[in-house]
């Protein structure tokens, strides 16, 4: 059976209704057209105004943050433990037994030593924190410069240890104005103290020689934990690189213009020719042990003392020294030559007011620096290795 057909009346109800719908389905659509073009002019007119200045506070911005650079492996500032040494003076200093001396900064140890001489009466524990503050300086130095070595490793032996010494000995230099006294390659005047003890060097003139040049290089690197020692030649003082495995090794030389790493044979002939006798003294081209380095610095005390004419003190430093390295050929040497002086004084056989006399202690040495053309030794550690 068939449905009823609509009436034409519900034939027209159902065409208006029809076209209401579709009426209403293009305005909708108009609707979403003009909301979807408005997002659109929106999003063009903020990309052409907003772009530029976000890009520019961006830029702004990278530039204040912290950039990244290539790093070393970790450099630490290694507190050194010994007894309260910054009240320590020299009496206390030659109280200490042998193993308490091997925990003493070498700054301090030389710095005592300065105690009582012309203008070496200097603040010891505000000079240990000016070290501190030097050392952090040559730290963070090394690490921004890192890339000098990664790009031409080549320039420092392969060797980042070297790197490392070297850079130190730059920074000390050029930011903080360390500088070898000319004045003492043309006369080793001993009555100018602060030229052979490590006070000179942390003075306003920032002046010294190679008596303690390579004390302030020890004393620093041991605060960035770099495994270096005061070594010995004939007449001349300088720095030797050595880990504790022996895998690395060289020597150290920063006294003058440029930056060496002479093998040990160049020492044995410069300044002086090192003797057979002096090999077996065992005192030349070996890493100083604590003792050993205040013994030096005793030493030193003494030649300065002794060119001043203060004979009795001069023979205390030596007799002090020799106690300390009863087998140092010398330190006895210089304390037997101090009594005859002494003695010839107290006889009238020698003015202390005389120019000449032997108290000047005027060494001359045939080269202040070691010659510039002597390449540098290969040297290699375990990251140049591998």
């Amino acid at each position: 059976m068939e449905p009823p057909k609509p009436s034409k009346s519900q034939r027209k109800k159902a065409a208006r209704e029809a076209v209401i719908r579709n009426q209403e389905a293009k305005r909708k659509r108009a609707k979403r057209s003009w909301a979807w073009l408005s997002v659109g002019l929106v999003g063009t007119v903020a990309t052409i105004v907003f772009f530029p200045l976000g890009n520019l506070v961006g830029q702004k911005l990278a530039a204040q943050l912290p950039q990244e650079v290539p790093v070393p492996p970790k450099l630490n500032i290694i507190p050194q433990e010994h007894p309260a040494e910054d009240t320590l003076d020299l009496g206390h200093l030659l109280a200490l037994n042998r193993n308490q001396l091997e925990g003493i900064d070498i700054a301090v140890l030389n710095l005592a030593c300065a105690k009582g001489l012309p203008g070496g009466d200097v603040d010891i524990p505000a000079t240990r924190q000016l070290l501190d503050i030097w050392a952090e300086h040559v730290r963070l130095e090394t690490i921004r410069n890192y890339h000098l070595f990664t790009d031409h490793p080549e320039r420092y032996s392969n060797s980042e240890s070297f790197f490392k010494a070297a850079m130190m000995v730059v920074v000390l230099k050029e930011d903080m104005g360390i500088h070898y006294n000319d004045q003492r390659m043309m006369d080793a005047d001993f009555t100018h103290g602060e030229d052979y003890l490590m006070y000179g060097l942390v003075g306003p003139l920032r002046e010294g020689t190679c008596s303690s040049m390579p004390v302030l290089y020890v004393a620093i690197g041991r605060r960035l934990g770099y495994p270096l020692y005061l070594v010995a030649t004939q007449r001349h003082v300088f720095c030797r690189w050595e880990s504790d495995d022996g895998k690395v090794r060289f020597n150290l030389e920063g006294t003058g213009d440029a930056i060496h790493a002479y093998p040990d044979d160049f020492y044995r002939q410069w300044p002086l020719k090192l003797t057979d006798f002096d090999m077996q003294s065992g005192v030349f081209l070996r890493n100083m042990s604590g003792l050993e380095e205040f013994a030096s610095f005793l030493m030193i005390r003494g030649d300065i003392l002794e060119a001043m004419g203060r004979m009795p003190e001069a023979e205390l430093a030596y007799a002090e020294a020799h106690s300390l390295l009863p087998d140092h050929f010398l330190i006895l040497s210089d304390l037997a030559m101090g009594m005859d002086k002494e003695k010839m004084m107290k006889n009238g056989m020698l003015d202390p007011g005389n120019p000449k006399n032997p108290f000047l202690h005027t060494v001359p040495i045939p080269d202040a620096f070691p010659p510039s053309d002597t390449k540098l030794i290969d040297v290699h550690d375990e990251e140049a290795n591998r």
